[in-house]
């Protein structure tokens, strides 16, 4: 479950809408250790440090991103997710995606992962838009308070079962630092991907795209991630950049990243 976790960080973002142009994003990933206002679930706890451990190789993690007409390519300094360092990660807007390790010449292709078991568990979103505004990279950006609860699929049956204090929802409070310029960007973002739609997030689409983005939450017992966006501009990218390069070989996904390699035809269909 952990690792599966790691991997949906990785896979951020998929693509909705039509753009203009690309926008290429770079981003720094920071995890680090919070004080806590009151005793920490122990099976949060139990959970919390072994994501810590996950996490703690992802702290410092920097991240090129580059967000095209139906697709997202992403480039990782830093070995992430059971990818090694600057593997590259393309996702489409079907739930399709191809892992490339330049490195080895090799790629992969798999699907998000399945979200359908949180299609029934109507979470609650809270968006508050603070009108607190500030300058990121030169842009204006809106402080946006998005707080999440969803209750863990446990049958009714099991209830009884379970020993005390075993947590029967999870809580998020995700602050984001958002700016309106680049919201058609922000609403594929966060509209293409279905792990973010399952979650009730896709409300916050046309708000603006993320600059700096702090999560908190129990099951990190006690640590938060901060993302920061350290460049952003749109640009042109050229011919074949969001697809596999000629000569590379596929292998099979690396266990966690949906639900396994596919086949078909290499790059855009």
């Amino acid at each position: 479950m952990v690792k599966r976790l790691a991997v949906v960080v990785v896979l951020l973002a998929l693509v909705a809408v039509p753009l203009s142009a690309d926008l290429k994003v770079v981003s720094r990933l920071e995890v680090r250790k919070v004080e806590t206002t009151g005793p920490v679930n122990p099976f949060f706890a139990m959970m919390g440090n072994a994501m810590a451990q996950q996490m703690g190789a992802m702290n410092g993690t920097e991240t090129t991103t580059t967000i095209g007409d139906g697709v997202i390519r992403s480039e990782m300094n830093k070995p992430l997710g059971g990818l090694p360092a600057g593997a590259m990660t393309i996702l489409f807007a079907d739930g399709s995606m191809i892992g490339i390790n330049p490195a080895e010449k090799t790629y992969f292709r798999a699907t998000m992962p399945d979200v359908a078991a949180l299609a029934g568990l109507a979470p609650s979103v809270t968006v508050n838009r603070t009108g607190e505004f500030t300058e990121l990279l030169g842009h204006r950006v809106e402080r946006v308070v998005l707080d999440l609860r969803m209750p863990l699929p446990i049958p009714t049956e099991a209830m009884a079962q379970l020993p005390p204090g075993f947590p029967t929802e999870i809580t998020m409070t995700i602050e984001n630092w958002t700016a309106e310029a680049f919201r058609a960007y922000g609403t594929q973002m966060v509209k293409g991907n279905p792990a973010m739609a399952a979650l009730g997030l896709a409300q916050v689409a046309d708000i603006g795209f993320a600059m700096r983005q702090i999560v908190r939450t129990p099951m990190l017992a006690g640590y938060e991630m901060e993302t920061n966006v350290t460049s952003v501009a749109e640009t042109t990218t050229p011919a074949g950049f969001f697809e596999v390069p000629e000569g590379y070989r596929q292998v099979a996904a690396p266990a966690g990243f949906g639900r396994g390699a596919g086949s078909g035809p290499i790059g855009r269909d």
